[in-house]
């Protein structure tokens, strides 16, 4: 489901565009009914030559108007003079959000004007979750006066979305996915609790999780339902997030996905607080899985995955991007922190040398990175990196001595 306030807001502009849309027609006052809307749906164009002076024909708006609350025999109206769905679709949510305004202010008259320096959600968990559940009711107002298919061709980005998630199965299967889909999503909706939730909410969660995987394999092979994880389920995002410097091949992502789900299964359940048995469990399968990996993809390929999926490295890689450095300076960078580190690392073990001895070599070492990541980045470049994943740098710096 798409996120609720926002599309408040592209709602509100839209009915405003339609409201221009609506008064700013060049109709005479004596056009009757139907040709006055059928022209305030389309745009009056005049040569170039001559400057066209919009005139404002206020009764189209009344005109258009149907008994109050009555939205489905606007729509019809505004159907049937031509308005496109998308104006449509700007004025019915208008209208609604300006019906549904009245209780949310009855709810939280301190909504939109608590001070800059207080919470602005309300302190009362009631009245959260009354406001949660009028936003769901609004959005489902929305959806059966105007449908999913409305919504769907007025969003390019959702459209492409939902093609890459099932464009590779036939139009009737992928409806039936859709429905299922929906259909448990707003199943999970309903248990969202603003306020927090209880441990037999989040034990529903996961029984809808286990339904809804079970109504999928009713209607897709074993195949279909492979590739609809691969493009859909949560592995296959968080595996798409962490390779977005690796760019991986198709076989290469399909491989790591294979390895990574049964981890994911595994350990993605486990609570905030792991035990420690749970904890080293999931240490030593984190460390297997890497094996598993590098046996996959081989030594060469292993290493450019290990860093590009590393955090600072991708951290870096942004950087770089935003200061408009060349894009081989960020695997430049990545190379002095592990030439340093690998250095570093016996210096600080070596129990032959006094403090004074590991202060001085690391500093050294510090140093040297400096020099060798400003001549890469350059000063300003430096000192941004030293907030934005360059933290190691400061984590080679031995701890003050404690005071006497």
């Amino acid at each position: 489901m798409k996120p609720f306030w926002p599309a408040l807001f592209l709602g509100s502009l839209a009915l405003n565009a339609a409201l221009i849309l609506l008064f700013l027609v060049g109709a005479a006052s004596s056009t009757s009914d139907s040709d006055a809307l059928t022209a305030s749906a389309s745009v009056v164009t005049t040569p170039k030559s001559v400057a066209a002076t919009p005139v404002v024909d206020s009764s189209v708006w009344p005109r258009l108007q149907v008994a109050e609350g009555d939205f489905p025999g606007l729509i019809a109206r505004l159907r049937a003079a031509g308005f496109p769905p998308t104006v449509i679709r700007g004025i019915v949510t208008g209208l609604v959000q300006e019906k549904f305004a009245a209780r949310r202010k009855a709810l939280d008259p301190g909504l939109g004007t608590r001070p800059f320096w207080k919470n602005d959600r309300p302190p009362d968990p009631s009245i959260l979750l009354a406001l949660h559940q009028l936003n769901r009711e609004q959005v489902r107002t929305i959806r059966e006066l105007l449908g999913p298919e409305t919504e769907e061709e007025e969003d390019p980005v959702m459209t492409a979305s939902r093609q890459r998630q099932l464009g590779f199965l036939p139009p009737e299967r992928a409806a039936s996915v859709r429905a299922i889909t929906e259909r448990y999503e707003q199943l999970r909706e309903d248990l969202r609790n603003p306020a927090g939730q209880l441990p037999a909410d989040r034990a529903r969660q996961a029984e809808l999780g286990r339904e809804e995987r079970a109504a999928l394999a009713q209607v897709l092979s074993p195949r279909e339902l492979e590739e609809y994880d691969l493009r859909s389920s949560d592995t296959a995002n968080n595996l798409r997030y962490q390779l977005t410097q690796f760019d991986a091949t198709e076989s290469e992502f399909v491989a790591l996905f294979r390895l990574q789900r049964p981890f994911d299964e595994k350990f993605n359940g486990l609570p905030f607080m792991p035990s420690e048995e749970q904890a080293q469990q999931r240490t030593d399968a984190e460390k297997l899985l890497n094996e598993q990996i590098k046996a996959t993809l081989g030594p060469d390929r292993y290493a450019d995955y290990e860093r590009s999926t590393d955090y600072n490295y991708r951290r870096t890689a942004q950087l770089v991007a935003r200061l408009d450095l060349p894009p081989a300076a960020a695997p430049q960078v990545w190379s002095v922190q592990k030439d340093i580190q690998r250095r570093a690392e016996p210096v600080s073990a070596d129990p032959r040398l006094s403090e004074t001895q590991r202060a001085t070599q690391l500093a050294a070492l510090i140093s040297e990175a400096t020099d060798r990541l400003t001549a890469t980045l350059g000063p300003r470049g430096f000192a941004e990196y030293q907030r934005n994943g360059g933290t190691w740098l400061r984590e080679l710096a031995p701890p003050p001595p404690p005071k006497p």
